[in-house]
């Protein structure tokens, strides 16, 4: 056997490592189209429930502070770690006792909030577990 020639850089593209442009170098995959359409549309119930959220409050002045501190509380139990649950729940009442002592919303204002952050942190759940 006599000794192996190569010449240097031949079959390399400039700018790319060496492991992209080899022959022994596998594929991209490429994203399944459904996948993919799922992915870009799973904050949808995030904008759907910020829309509801919106056009309730043009009514009627709905908790937005704590409409977001459901939808984190339920999101963390279900998405990140369920045994958090517990630690988060009470983050969202704190969250309403302090709008209600503030004087800035009543204590009806906040239950409501409550509900439509439970319902899109739920929502939002369930289009990122239809991901996995």
């Amino acid at each position: 056997m006599g000794p192996v020639h190569h010449r240097r850089g031949a079959g390399r593209v400039p700018g790319y490592p060496r492991a992209m442009t080899s022959p022994a170098a596998p594929a991209p995959a490429r994203a399944r189209p459904a996948a993919l359409v799922a992915e870009v549309f799973a904050p949808a119930p995030l904008v759907l429930g910020l829309l509801v959220l919106l056009a309730v409050t043009l009514r009627w002045k709905v908790s937005a502070h704590v409409a977001m501190a459901a939808c984190w509380a339920v999101g963390l139990g279900a998405l990140a770690a369920p045994w958090a649950v517990p630690l988060a729940a009470p983050v969202p009442v704190l969250v309403a006792l302090s709008r209600v002592r503030t004087g800035d919303h009543t204590p009806a204002q906040t239950v409501v909030g409550a509900l439509i952050g439970v319902l899109i942190g739920l929502a939002y759940t369930a289009a990122v577990a239809s991901l996995r």
